[in-house]
């Protein structure tokens, strides 16, 4: 009998240990934080390339030396654009969406604060790079800051790095960290000036960065980004995460279309999520 007992107890010991296994293996990982947040930075910083672009097309200040002029002031949509030393370079232009905040026309997101561009020469010369920082500058309560500097590497084409990105929830309740080294073409709307409503542009590059929960991750874009100007989210392309700890996550932005809706796939599982 006590053999009996005992032989009872493995089975028993066995078959729960199998059904933990069985369980453990069944359990999906679904954790999209650090998807969701790099896609929060990655939406305005991605558009700071066609954006600063846009400006400087429409203001001649910005494209040449002019040592009659003295400083401009136009406004753009709810932006005041002003540039201070249009008869030098390197030539400062402030974008200013107030203290207070607007609608921005492009993509119908508010906007305060403001965008501090450096151009180290003529907007069209190869060679030439735009700075920019920000000063109190927020996208939907969400504040953001770090340096974007863009450098024009051929007549459509520029490359973009940012250092020292930090986004912050409306509330200061959480904190994201990003950077990102990237290539852009400029592919729809580099001749329409200061409306920029059409203006497309392709995005390669890498990045990287910590979540809201302390966590760090790279970003590797394998099938390239497509931003629209006029539309509020990245509306194509694939890229790849892979946070700290965790298989890789595959993000596909869609076909085209211009709509808050991504796809997500961890190990082979795929579910969609909602972008801010």
């Amino acid at each position: 009998m006590r053999h009996t007992g005992l032989k009872t107890a493995f089975v028993i010991g066995c078959s729960a240990l199998l059904l933990f296994n069985s369980c453990k293996k069944e359990t999906q990982d679904t954790e999209t934080t650090s998807a969701t947040d790099n896609t929060i930075c990655e939406s305005e910083f991605s558009r700071m390339m066609p954006a600063v672009n846009s400006f400087s097309i429409g203001e001649p200040g910005v494209q040449w030396n002019n040592p009659n002029q003295g400083p401009i002031q136009v406004q753009s949509g709810c932006a005041t654009i002003t540039i201070t030393t249009p008869n030098q370079f390197p030539v400062t232009m402030t974008v200013d969406y107030g203290t207070t905040g607007c609608t921005d026309s492009v993509d119908a997101k508010v906007r305060k604060g403001k965008i501090i561009i450096v151009y180290s020469g003529p907007f069209y010369t190869v060679g030439t790079t735009m700075t920019a920082t920000f000063q109190d500058y927020y996208v939907n309560g969400i504040k953001f800051e770090g340096t974007t500097t863009v450098t024009r590497t051929g007549q459509y084409t520029f490359t973009q790095t940012v250092t020292g990105g930090k986004c912050t929830g409306s509330a200061n309740d959480w904190t994201i960290l990003w950077d990102c080294a990237r290539s852009f073409e400029w592919t729809q709307g580099m001749n329409t000036g200061l409306d920029a409503t059409d203006d497309i542009v392709k995005i390669t590059g890498t990045g990287n960065g910590t979540d809201r929960n302390g966590r760090t991750f790279t970003v590797e874009v394998t099938t390239p980004i497509i931003k629209s100007m006029g539309c509020r989210w990245i509306q194509q392309g694939i890229y790849t995460i892979t946070p700290d700890g965790k298989p890789a996550r595959i993000v596909d932005f869609g076909n085209g279309t211009c709509d808050n809706k991504a796809t997500i796939t961890i190990e082979g599982n795929s579910f969609e999520f909602t972008m801010n």
